[in-house]
């Protein structure tokens, strides 16, 4: 079978393919732990709920492949469009579904028929142009990898490593070359991949590093896992390709016929890089390694802007959902972004005035083995952002990435379950380097569940926290959010000069605010604001981890709740500890 356009006698097999549910209709997932549906990932959550659509594809047609600037592209609505739609470089260009039998489908991904048996539970089908995505039931399942442990605990120990090499004994086969090497190091907030360039029976010969989240850690590898091979493949939901040939052990462990749909390697689906002034409304964007990308294009020096994402839905990205560096004007409106394996918005390197306005994103970096992570919104550098009244669940790393975001008003989102695989993480988090005001608010959010497991060698502490203000931030204001059943309520790390006003914090396990100088200068966090808050207890309203702690902050008016006369779990002076109950 080879990756070609469809024909009308596949709209069947596209009947539940490609019909992820828009999450206008209920869905619920089941936790990371639950062993029920366990068949597309080991232990991850699936939805109950696969299926559900606006509305059944019934046809298929072609993209249109010549658009000029001013186009408004009318795709039919119930019609499945397979390939990319090349927006480059264009002006005030409209895409949009025509019609209301549901959104139109724009995807990489065909039918894949002519399935026969292989070996056990293994089927085997002619697909010539190599695999990125497979999908079975409309549920992207997994590569095949080794070992089988779904859990980091169950990692190979690599014997030695440099910069670009990895040793270990033992691997059940040779063939590894064109493999994926996935890793982590001490860092906990980072897993690194790279790709096998050679190997002799007990060296993996690796390329250069070039992720910045691991810039320095490059021969620091504690613990990996392999994938893409055929050898590995032994579990159901499972899936290799192999010299023109695509494997699969189907999760229900039944015949693959009419069930599957296979993804070629995308770039993306609708490239909009150098774009100005598009809109995109009302249009589902399935698989590609990036869903929409709006970023800086080197072939016509500038990047993308007043890109408009309105009521739409992207899902199953590969890497990211929307990527958009050095974008400006980016909104993001009433649409959902889930299932992305790595960011599900990416918007480093000088963005300016981006907008996600009530808007969904949902197990992004939450879906299959652990792979690194920018957040499900990574605004890195962004000034003047506005990321207000969205919905963030499960996350693996952090639900909204500001770093250095400057001017910038975090307000009225819910973060329900974020920094689920990674470390040293926040559900909302900050940092500034440069030491210079950031004027950013965050204000009237709402965040619980920030947590998961220890992952930093040696250390016992899960480093997971709510509002994370690291690496010197000051002057952002902190203020009436609802913070609770996270790991920490929120670190304050060297901050200084910030605001932290008229907040709740409750029922996390921790402490509810982590005052701590590790690792940088011990005069750097002084006169931060801590006033009108409520603590409930027993948790430690505070822990100080300071050289200073007299100079860490001014607190003032703040209410502790079920601690008791005692003033358990709350340090003694500078705080103020007038309203204890």
């Amino acid at each position: 079978m080879k990756f070609a356009s469809l024909n009308k006698n596949h709209s069947i097999i596209l009947l539940a393919l490609l019909s992820v549910c828009s999450f206008s209709c209920t869905q619920s997932f089941l936790p990371r732990s639950s062993s029920a549906n366990s068949n597309y990932f080991p232990g991850d959550p699936v939805s109950q709920n696969a299926g559900l659509i606006e509305a059944i594809p019934t046809q298929t047609a072609e993209l249109p492949t010549q658009v000029t600037d001013g186009t408004i592209i009318n795709l039919n609505c119930g019609t499945v469009y397979v390939g990319t739609l090349d927006l480059k470089n264009l002006s005030h260009v409209t895409v949009q579904t025509q019609g209301s039998c549901g959104r139109a489908v724009i995807t990489p991904a065909v039918p894949v028929s002519g399935w026969k048996p292989f070996k056990g539970n293994i089927f085997v089908a002619e697909v010539s142009k190599p695999v990125a995505q497979v999908f079975v039931d409309s549920q992207l399942v997994g590569v095949a990898h080794y070992p089988n442990s779904f859990e980091e605990s169950g990692w190979l120990i690599p014997t030695s490593t440099t910069a670009t090499s990895l040793s270990f004994t033992g691997l059940p086969s040779n063939d590894l070359i064109g493999a994926q090497v996935n890793y982590r190091g001490s860092y906990p907030w980072a897993i690194g991949s790279r790709t096998v360039a050679a190997y002799d029976g007990q060296t993996l010969q690796l390329p250069a590093n070039t992720d910045l989240n691991l810039n320095a850690e490059d021969t620091d590898i504690k613990k990996f896992y392999l994938e893409g091979k055929l050898w590995m493949l032994d579990s159901p939901g499972e899936w290799a390709w192999d010299q023109g040939k695509l494997y699969l052990w189907m999760p229900d462990g039944s015949a693959p016929d009419a069930r599957v749909l296979a993804a070629p390697e995308t770039a993306s689906v609708i490239d909009a890089r150098a774009s100005s002034n598009l809109t995109i409304h009302g249009v589902r964007i399935v698989g590609g390694r990036i869903g929409i990308d709006a970023s800086f294009s080197d072939q016509f020096s500038k990047a993308s802007s007043s890109l408009q994402i309105i009521d739409s839905e992207i899902a199953y990205s590969n890497w990211s959902g929307i990527y958009a560096t050095d974008a400006s004007g980016l909104s993001i409106e009433n649409s959902d972004v889930t299932g992305s394996l790595h960011t599900g918005l990416y918007a480093r390197y000088g963005s300016t005035f981006t907008r996600v306005e009530n808007s969904r994103f949902t197990n992004i970096n939450f879906i299959g083995m652990h792979k690194g992570s920018d957040g499900s919104i990574y605004l890195n550098s962004d000034q003047n952002a506005n990321v207000i009244n969205n919905t963030i669940s499960n996350s693996g790393k952090s639900g909204i990435f500001l770093g250095s975001s400057s001017h910038s008003l975090i307000k009225g989102n819910r973060i329900d379950g974020a920094c689920r695989i990674h470390g040293d993480c926040g559900g909302i988090y900050l940092f500034d380097r440069d030491q210079v005001p950031l004027q950013t608010r965050i204000e009237s959010n709402t965040l619980r569940n920030i947590n998961g497991t220890p992952v930093r060698p040696g250390n016992t502490s899960p480093e997971r926290y709510a509002i994370y203000l690291d690496d010197y931030s000051t002057g952002v204001t902190v203020i009436n959010n609802d913070v609770s059943e996270s790991d920490s309520g929120m670190q304050l790390h060297g901050a200084f000069n910030n605001i932290i006003m008229a907040n709740s914090f409750s029922e996390n396990q921790q402490q509810h605010i982590l005052f701590s100088d590790g690792g940088l200068n011990q005069s750097a966090m002084h006169d931060n604001s801590i006033s009108g808050n409520t603590f409930k207890g027993p948790t430690k309203a505070y822990y100080l981890a300071v050289s200073n702690p007299q100079s860490a902050g001014i607190f003032q008016g703040n209410t502790y709740l079920n601690y008791g006369s005692s003033a358990i779990g709350i340090p003694s002076a500078p705080f103020d500890l007038t309203n204890v109950h």
